[in-house]
């Protein structure tokens, strides 16, 4: 098993709006019982939002990792070198 690390850090192409949009309106349970629950944060967890996202939106947060053994580690979860992650994340939506 391999342990990821959470601290990515990413390409200023990528914004916490990318991330939160699909937030704002979205009917998903867990994310009512949020919004009723909790007050603050006002953001969700990022587990929450990752949830939310398209594939399209995902590949596009992969690409946009800077360090590459970001992307070489979470690649090998699935078994695959990150230049065909990255591939197959693009290929898909």
């Amino acid at each position: 098993m391999i342990n990821l690390k959470l601290n990515y850090t990413f390409n200023k192409s990528v914004t916490i709006d990318s991330v939160l949009i699909p937030y704002a309106k979205h009917p998903e349970i867990f994310i009512k019982h949020y919004r009723e629950e909790y007050s603050t944060p006002v953001n969700p967890p990022s587990w929450m939002c990752i949830e939310l996202l398209t594939i399209g939106q995902l590949s596009r947060l992969f690409t946009a990792l800077k360090d590459n053994s970001d992307k070489e580690a979470i690649a090998l979860f699935f078994g695959l070198h990150h230049s065909t992650f990255t591939s197959w994340l693009h290929i898909i939506p």
